[in-house]
């Protein structure tokens, strides 16, 4: 066995090391795929295992960029790191090792199997993003809240869970109490959850379940309307509008006079009933607006086509000229090399190849030429556009 084996040192994760276990798998390879290059071979790698080497650093990954699988488990790894960009990652063991905390994974989220089974965990976190996931062993760990479960809500997906050996395992209710809890969920430390417990966990924390959803929900609607809220403000600005939401608060805060007489109830209705008007009115103004932005990014985009077909066929035109003017020179090569012509036959060959290339220059110029006519001219109807555009808007605001 290699000595990279049979060392006591920790081991790192290089070329070498994944040359050793690349090879030990290739007796059921062919000679085509023994004889691709390492980097290759890495690439195309979708499946790696590294357990029981005594690595403590998940590192020197670059490349693997197919892998579905990854086995790291009976390390000495203390940190999940360096992982980001194994996107089409499944499945990951990390069993076996020294970690203590659950991070590095949010960007794989493809992720449907995490094993974290025997580390030092104590939190259920950091895998906020990864909806994919339908099973999770964390098993022989520190974990001793039941709080943890509430986390785990957030996964619809997760249908088998492993937490035995925790201390909240050992908590009385701990497995009513997480089935009621986890809707999706069909195992539970290895055992299938049969219908009556289900039921019964379900009926035992019936008003738990009720508050937490209406928690949940609550949450949900406060979280639609900030992404609502930002989706907005992310319109506006991009019509430079930014500021007409809170345009009616700015003005009245920036009033002097207004702060000396707000203390007035009797100012109240007056004023309620003026920026119900001046909302409208501005509500209005800023549709016009957006609809206006949107002609705009319409006619751009429409110039922007334009021009790409334009370019591309000037392109096309330009390169038929040179195959035409490649395929004379080329003739006329061959014809100098091939045959004995007599030196006024070479002589008014090479005239003639030269009034090619003088024709194909111009040809070229006028090539240019034409395509930037034929911009310019887009460029003027394009401005005459928005011009009108422009004066539209104007007259929106003038009313």
């Amino acid at each position: 066995m290699n000595k990279l084996y049979n060392s006591i040192d920790p081991i790192v994760i290089d070329d070498e090391l994944l040359k050793l276990v690349i090879d030990d798998g290739k007796e059921s390879k062919d000679s085509k795929e023994k004889s691709k290059p390492l980097s290759q071979q890495l690439e195309e790698l979708t499946t790696l295992q590294l357990p029981y080497k005594r690595i403590r650093r998940i590192d020197n990954l670059s490349g693997l960029n197919e892998l579905t699988k990854l086995q790291l488990d009976n390390n000495d790894i203390e940190t999940i790191e360096n992982l980001d960009h194994l996107v089409h990652l499944t499945w990951i063991d990390l069993s076996f090792n020294k970690i203590k905390k659950i991070e590095g994974l949010n960007q794989l989220k493809k992720l449907t199997d995490i094993s974290l089974h025997s580390n030092q965990i104590t939190t259920l976190e950091g895998m906020d993003d990864l909806q994919e996931l339908t099973l999770l062993s964390v098993g022989a760990n520190k974990i001793a809240s039941l709080d943890n479960i509430l986390y785990l809500r957030r996964f619809k997906n997760l249908s088998a869970l492993n937490l035995a050996k925790n201390p909240v395992a050992e908590l009385p209710d701990y497995k009513m109490f997480v089935v009621a809890r986890l809707s999706n969920l069909r195992y539970l430390d290895y055992r299938l959850l049969d219908e009556t417990t289900v039921r019964g966990a379900r009926e035992q924390y019936q008003e738990d379940l009720q508050v937490i959803q209406a928690k949940e929900k609550e949450a949900d609607e406060k979280e639609d309307a900030k992404r609502t809220k930002i989706a907005r403000l992310s319109l506006l600005r991009g019509a430079n509008l930014q500021d007409f939401d809170t345009f009616f608060e700015d003005l009245i805060s920036e009033d002097a006079e207004y702060m000396k007489v707000a203390p007035l109830r009797a100012l109240n209705d007056v004023l309620s009933e003026y920026k119900e008007r001046f909302q409208e009115a501005t509500n209005n103004f800023v549709v016009h607006m957006l609809e206006h932005h949107d002609l705009r990014i319409q006619e751009r985009g429409q110039f922007d086509l334009v021009c790409q077909k334009v370019q591309k066929l000037n392109d096309d035109k330009a390169l038929a000229l040179f195959d035409e003017f490649g395929a004379k020179k080329k003739k006329v090569f061959k014809e100098l090399k091939g045959e004995k012509l007599a030196r006024s036959e070479a002589i008014a060959k090479l005239e003639e190849l030269k009034t090619s290339t003088s024709l194909f220059y111009d040809q070229l110029m006028d090539q240019e030429t034409n395509i930037v006519e034929q911009i310019e001219e887009f460029i003027r109807e394009f401005e005459t556009r928005l011009s009108e555009l422009t004066g539209h808007a104007l007259e929106i605001i003038r009313g």
